[in-house]
């Protein structure tokens, strides 16, 4: 078909003022005609005058249209933008419209579904058109950043089962320490409910859960089995940080190291919509980059841990091969042996992002949060060699 085609999409109703209602005053419709006694029809045709698809409802007199045939028929509107979405949901509850669980849950995750008066349903999906982006298509492979880089390592897939020798839970005591401190003295009370985005194997949460009720989500199927095992009574959610929704608000958010898999700033921009979305008027943020472009320094390190079959040690090379892009390369060397003493090499690449703070502090205002520096104290590290970054939502007037 040719681009300039329109869509329209008919059906009829028995209760014609009340659908109207629904689409013209909950949704947002403008009505761009309607008739009335045309060969026994009234109808009424609504949508917006700039888009290429209208609906049209009519009414036969005399004659009885049923309600929706089952619960998945179905008008699903993508609107990427969280604040965009966030105000179509907010005007439908405003015209008592409350969202109901849909037919099919994949809707849930990041929709809500609303229905109209004859039980036909419409979707408000944060997310882009799939089509829109085919690097996130489930069914093209990996996750992708929005310049087709890959987002996965072998770390978070083949083996990610080696995690806890690798990073164990112990490693984690001051600086989990630090972050729960953090984010209880900041935003307004109560700080019961914290939802950490890119939680990987588990370990902050292990002890921030002494403090918080979590709430867990990650990219990695992988990574997900080795939190569960560590942390049983909370709650694990498989997702992308950029694109999941949970609908629920959370007293404090949370994404630690995971945020450095953001590689453009269209991805950073992304995740930190999720943590504004989730996070309540007065709650807070907490952002943990490795790294910020005015700090930055090469580095190595190694380190790992002996586990009861296997053991793993490993060598960490952090370097920079652009300095005129957003971008810096950790390259990984695990040495890995395993039963019988067999010994196995590999090599897992890790690209991330690596932005100024004014590219940090500018974006987390965009997203509508009050952002500030905090400098990141830490034993094992130089004095203002780290910085973290603090994000207020502001409770609406």
């Amino acid at each position: 078909m040719r681009e300039d085609t329109k869509l329209r999409v008919a059906r009829p109703s028995d209760r014609l003022a009340e659908v109207v209602r629904f689409y013209r005053d909950g949704l947002g419709f403008a009505v761009l005609g309607s008739f009335e006694g045309h060969e026994g029809f009234d109808g009424v045709m609504l949508g917006c005058p700039e888009h290429r698809y209208h609906l049209e409802l009519t009414h036969k007199h005399g004659h009885t249209a049923g309600r929706a045939p089952t619960q998945d028929n179905l008008l699903v509107f993508y609107l990427p933008d969280p604040a965009d979405w966030t105000r179509a949901v907010e005007r439908m509850r405003a015209h008592g419209y409350e969202p109901v669980p849909s037919f099919n849950p994949y809707w849930d995750r990041l929709g809500k579904t609303f229905e109209d008066p004859d039980g036909y349903r419409v979707v408000l999906q944060n997310a882009d058109w799939p089509a829109a982006k085919p690097a996130h298509d489930p069914s093209n492979g990996s996750p992708k950043d929005s310049d087709g880089r890959p987002l996965t390592a072998k770390l978070y897939g083949a083996l990610a089962s080696l995690w806890p020798l690798l990073s164990a839970p112990e490693d984690y005591v001051e600086e989990a320490a630090f972050y729960g401190d953090m984010l209880q003295n900041s935003g307004d009370a109560p700080a019961r409910t914290l939802l950490e985005l890119g939680s990987g194997g588990g370990n902050n949460a292990s002890f921030l859960k002494a403090r918080f009720d979590m709430t867990l989500v990650d990219l990695s199927p992988g990574m997900l089995d080795v939190s569960r095992r560590l942390n049983p009574e909370l709650e694990h959610f498989e997702g992308d940080m950029r694109y999941v929704r949970l609908g629920r608000l959370f007293d404090r958010v949370l994404i630690h190291d995971a945020i450095g898999y953001m590689t453009t700033e269209a991805d950073l921009r992304l995740s930190l919509q999720t943590a504004f979305v989730h996070c309540r008027p007065g709650g807070a943020a907490l952002f943990c980059p490795d790294h910020v472009r005015e700090t930055f320094a090469p580095a190595t390190d190694c380190g790992g841990h002996d586990g009861l079959e296997y053991a793993l040690r490993y060598l960490e090379w952090t370097w920079d091969p652009d300095p005129n892009d957003d971008l810096y390369t950790v390259d990984y060397t695990y040495t890995i042996r395993g039963p019988g003493g067999t010994v196995t090499v590999e090599h897992d690449r890790h690209v991330e992002g690596l932005f100024s703070r004014a590219t940090w502090l500018r974006v987390l205002s965009e997203v509508g949060f009050v952002p500030s520096v905090v400098p990141f104290d830490h034993s094992d590290l130089e004095p203002g060699s780290y910085e973290l970054f603090l994000g207020i939502k502001p409770v609406q007037p």
